[in-house]
């Protein structure tokens, strides 16, 4: 199944040299020579153990997006789980995570859920997902303030100004959420915009991106998006971290994990490589730690996670498939 077929050359090396250009430039300036060094100390038994944290993250995960598609499929959880898992293996090679997204958006259309109701769940997943990590970072930014690891932040500060971004992020992430629904409605009560088609379909797609069902399930998602999506990748860089003799606390490497994984959902570089370690740097920067340091966990951090997307794609390829029998 050629998913990626079309996805033109040109893109895919331009993107490869943006990927590599921000890793040069990061090693150049933070001297390559130490970098290096730095790298060779990494205990194999340390990037092992990551390894196997960051493989709890694609269950729960899975788990996730099974609670939020249930009702518009008939897959049960071990299938939703396997899809998941095989999807995973795409994101290594593909931008801001589309891959992942593809392969089950085709997966399950095959099951006959429709095409525009994928999409809307697909969004609301990358919608919870990222507003899991504001929740999870201004955690630990509060809980560092209170415990004095960082000073309190004047307006010009950069972190203050991330912090702020963040706020209103979750703040219009909210809105959308709680108001979002009535002005879809609102919208559709006006007879002469409900015949439009393309209008239909977009509000298809809003009200299944929009749709968070009872608390119950609300509360659950979100909990399952932390913990999957901030707590054991953060875990995972701690114990990286720790290998490479960074006592800093949970919640600042927290932080730095956070700030760096947002931006492979940036789509200019093949997963964010190079950017996301040159983050990794700036946040340590941020936060009053040794940058090259930061390159340094972030670049071993973003290899294990390699490691394990690789791992879990071969996991769900090996997983019988019911459908087969």
């Amino acid at each position: 199944m050629r998913i990626f077929s079309s996805y033109p050359k040109s893109v895919k090396l331009l993107k490869g040299f943006i990927s590599l250009s921000f890793l040069a430039i990061a090693v150049w300036i933070l001297e390559w020579e130490e970098v290096i060094i730095a790298l060779s100390e990494f205990s194999t038994l340390s990037i092992l153990l990551a390894i196997l944290v960051l493989l709890i993250e694609f269950p729960v995960l899975g788990y996730r997006w099974h609670l939020l598609i249930r009702e518009h499929c008939s897959f049960n959880l071990y299938r939703q789980l396997r899809l998941y898992f095989v999807a995973n293996f795409f994101n290594t090679f593909t931008p801001a995570q589309i891959g992942g997204d593809t392969v089950r958006f085709i997966g399950l259309l095959r099951d006959n859920v429709a095409a525009i109701t994928l999409i809307g769940r697909l969004l609301h997943e990358r919608m919870i997902g990222l507003m899991g990590f504001f929740i999870f970072f201004l955690g630990c930014f509060l809980y560092a303030l209170a415990a004095d690891l960082i000073a309190i932040l004047s307006p010009s500060s950069p972190l203050f100004l991330v912090v702020i971004a963040i706020l209103i992020a979750l703040l219009g992430a909210l809105v959308a959420a709680f108001w979002g629904p009535a002005l879809i409605n609102l919208v559709r009560s006006f007879k002469r915009l409900g015949t439009q088609k393309w209008l239909i379909k977009i509000l298809e797609m809003l009200d299944a991106m929009l749709r968070f069902g009872s608390a119950n399930n609300v509360i659950l998602v979100f909990v399952l998006s932390i913990v999957g999506g901030s707590v054991i990748w953060s875990s995972a860089v701690t114990i990286i971290a720790r290998d490479a003799g960074v006592g800093a606390s949970f919640a600042l490497l927290g932080m730095a994990a956070i700030l760096s994984d947002l931006v492979r959902f940036i789509p200019v570089t093949i997963q964010g490589l190079g950017l996301r370690e040159a983050t990794f740097s700036y946040s340590f920067y941020l936060l009053g730690l040794d940058p090259k340091q930061g390159f340094v966990i972030g670049l071993v951090s973003y290899l294990a996670v390699w490691a394990a997307i690789i791992l879990i794609g071969a996991i769900g390829y090996l997983m019988p498939d019911p459908a087969s029998n």
